[in-house]
């Protein structure tokens, strides 16, 4: 049940982290996305086990965004802030410390 904070940068794998029940997000903080990499297959895009789990822990409007946008067809880093994950994608802002 404790809050879980987004602050700083959050490169790949730590975007994950988006999908806790508790977490929150500073408007600071600067989250970098990209595609997953399948090492049994030596492939890289939206459709690999890696992209799908991480796509599976963001709301559908970030979803929505990356696939649209082709963000997760390479693993070309995207770098979004978290001002725009709450004002644009609807996460939680963290409350002041």
């Amino acid at each position: 049940g404790d809050e879980f904070r987004i602050e700083g940068v959050c490169k790949s794998a730590c975007t994950l982290f988006l999908g806790i029940r508790n977490v929150c997000v500073e408007r600071t903080a600067q989250l970098i996305f990209h595609a997953g990499h399948d090492i049994a297959e030596n492939r890289t895009g939206p459709d690999t086990r890696a992209s799908r789990a991480a796509l599976y822990r963001y709301n559908e409007s970030l979803r929505r965004y990356l696939l649209e946008g082709h963000y997760m067809d390479t693993d070309a880093f995207h770098r979004l802030p978290g001002s725009a994950l709450i004002d644009r994608f609807g996460y939680r802002a963290c409350p002041s410390k």
